[in-house]
C-alpha cells in the first residue's frame, strides 16, 4: 500500500517539474526554447547551424595581377623608338668631313722681293711628288717655267726654274717653302740667278 502511494507521489512531482520547465521556456539541452525571451546561460550557447556561403570568392593575388597595368612592353617599345630616333637625328645632323686641300690645279702667284713678279702655274701631284709648268712675268717680259717638288701634309716645297725658250738656257731658280690652305698657298722663297745672286721674298698664291 505504501509503495503505491510513493509511486503516485513521484509521478505527481515529475509532472509538476515538467510543467514548470515548459512555463519557464528554457531547454537545458539546447538553450532558450523557441519563442522564449529567456537568455541562454553562459556555457550553454547554441551551436551555429547556418550553412556557409557556397559562392566562389576571387583570390587577392589574382585581383592584384588583373588590375595591375601591363605597361612594361609599351615602355620598352617607347624607349627603343626614342633611342632609334636620337640615333637617326645624330646621323642626319653630323656633317660630312670637308675634303683635304690639294695642290693640284691652276694657281696665280705673286712673288714679292725688291720687285713684284707674277707666276701662273698648273700643278699635278702623284703620291707626294709635285710637278707642273707655267709662265713667269717680270719687267713686262714673260718666260716659261717648270716646277717640281714634294708635298708632306700641308707643306709644299717647290723649285721653279725659268728659262729662255729661244736659247733653252735657265735664267732664275726659285725655291719656295709653302703652306697649303683652303684655296690658298703662301710662304717664303729664295731666288738664285745665273750670275750667283741671291734674293729672298714672300710668295702668295690663290687657286683659280
Amino acid at each position: 500500500m505504501r509503495f503505491g502511494v510513493l509511486l503516485i507521489l513521484a509521478s505527481a512531482i515529475l509532472l509538476s517539474s515538467t510543467q514548470a520547465s515548459a512555463q519557464c521556456g528554457f531547454n537545458w539541452l539546447g538553450g532558450a526554447a523557441v519563442g522564449s525571451g529567456t537568455s541562454t546561460p553562459v556555457g550553454f550557447e547554441r551551436p551555429n547551424m547556418d550553412m556557409p556561403d557556397p559562392s566562389p570568392r576571387p583570390l587577392a593575388t589574382q585581383t592584384a595581377e588583373n588590375t595591375a597595368p601591363a605597361s612594361t612592353g609599351n615602355n620598352t617599345t617607347n624607349s627603343t623608338n626614342s633611342t632609334s630616333n636620337n640615333d637617326t637625328a645624330a646621323a642626319v645632323e653630323t656633317p660630312a668631313p670637308a675634303p683635304a686641300p690639294t695642290v693640284d690645279g691652276n694657281w696665280n702667284f705673286q712673288l714679292v722681293d725688291s720687285r713684284t713678279r707674277y707666276l701662273d702655274l698648273t700643278l699635278f701631284s702623284v703620291a707626294n711628288m709635285v710637278t707642273g709648268k707655267g709662265s713667269l712675268n717680270q719687267d713686262n717680259q714673260t718666260m716659261a717655267v717648270t716646277a717640281r717638288g714634294s708635298q708632306t701634309d700641308m707643306n709644299v716645297k717647290l723649285d721653279i726654274i725659268s728659262f729662255d725658250e729661244k736659247s733653252y738656257t735657265e735664267d732664275i731658280l726659285f725655291k719656295l717653302d709653302l703652306t697649303l690652305g683652303n684655296q690658298t698657298i703662301s710662304g717664303p722663297y729664295e731666288a738664285y740667278d745665273a750670275q750667283g745672286s741671291k734674293i729672298s721674298g714672300q710668295a702668295e698664291g690663290v687657286k683659280k
